[in-house]
This record gives C-alpha cells, sequence and structure tokens, in this order.
C-alpha cells in the first residue's frame, strides 16, 4: 500500500511531497520552493534504477541533475514525532502535483533548448528564450541555475 506525505524545511523554505511505499521508501519524491512554488525536483525511483542500470555512467547524472534526487533512507510515516512533522495528503493531491512539477521540469528543457540530435534532442546553449521563462531562471535559487545549466555538460569530457 502507498502513502502520499508532505512536510516542509523552514530553514530551506522548501515543501518535499513523497509517494511512500510500505516500507516507508519513496517511490517517487517532489520538492518544491516555498516563497514562489518553483519546482525543484520531480524524480522517479524507478527512473533512477533504469538510468542507473542502462550501462551508461553518464545516465544517473543526467537523469539527477534534469529531476532530482530520490531520498536514499526510509521517510517517517506520518504521525510520527520527527521534526518536521510529515503529514499525509491524499493520492489525487500527490498525483496532480506529480503531474504538474514533471511538465514543468520538461517543459523548461523545450523552452530554453534547441533541436540538436548529439545532446538527446536538445540543446542547452540555445541563447533565445521568452520574458516568462527569464523571470522563471531569475527567481531561481544560483544552485538550482548552475544544475540546470550544467546538465549536459558530462557530455562534453
Amino acid at each position: 500500500m502507498l502513502t502520499y506525505v508532505r512536510w516542509y524545511h523552514p530553514d530551506e523554505d522548501r515543501w518535499s511531497y513523497d509517494e511512500l511505499d510500505a516500507d516507508g521508501w519513496a517511490v517517487r519524491h517532489v520538492e518544491m520552493r516555498g516563497a514562489d512554488g518553483a519546482i525543484l525536483a520531480a524524480a522517479s525511483l524507478a527512473e533512477v534504477l533504469a538510468a542507473r542500470d542502462s550501462g551508461d555512467t553518464r545516465a544517473l547524472r543526467r537523469y539527477e541533475r534534469r529531476y532530482g534526487f530520490v531520498p536514499e533512507a526510509p521517510l517517517p510515516q506520518p504521525g510520527s514525532d520527527v521534526e518536521p512533522p510529515v503529514e499525509e495528503i491524499s493520492a489525487e493531491e500527490f498525483e496532480k502535483l506529480w503531474r504538474i512539477a514533471r511538465r514543468d521540469l520538461v517543459g523548461r528543457l523545450k523552452e530554453y533548448g534547441r533541436s540538436s540530435r548529439s545532446r538527446n534532442g536538445m540543446d542547452p546553449n540555445d541563447r533565445q528564450y521568452g520574458r516568462k521563462l527569464g523571470t522563471q531562471i531569475k527567481r531561481m535559487r544560483p544552485e538550482d541555475l548552475d544544475r540546470l545549466m550544467r546538465d549536459d555538460e558530462d557530455n562534453d569530457q
């Protein structure tokens, strides 16, 4: 049985949302910045494992740069006496957020990049983008922008 949870990290102004299996391991994970609701991660354990097992040593790094990380330890169940407190949410609420988060992360790449055969279909060096994307980028934390900009840098090595 799956459980859906969220919790807020006040020191980082960040919300975490997770789909947990029966043992408390995250199956899917979404992170959102509290101040502006910017999506920071939307990662799936199944996709992480597929990237890891693909045989391409850079596939996992590319995946994590694009979609973020899945927590690597069991998470506390709702109602546990932990800080920050973990709240249970509905499956519907999680699914809606998951769809929005994935669409947002994929949309950033498509809006920013131009077609390229050598870089998984998108070239991160495109200098043309819309005002909406420019505003989103200006609101990003420096480390998030750095991660986004270096997405395929490991391909050049």
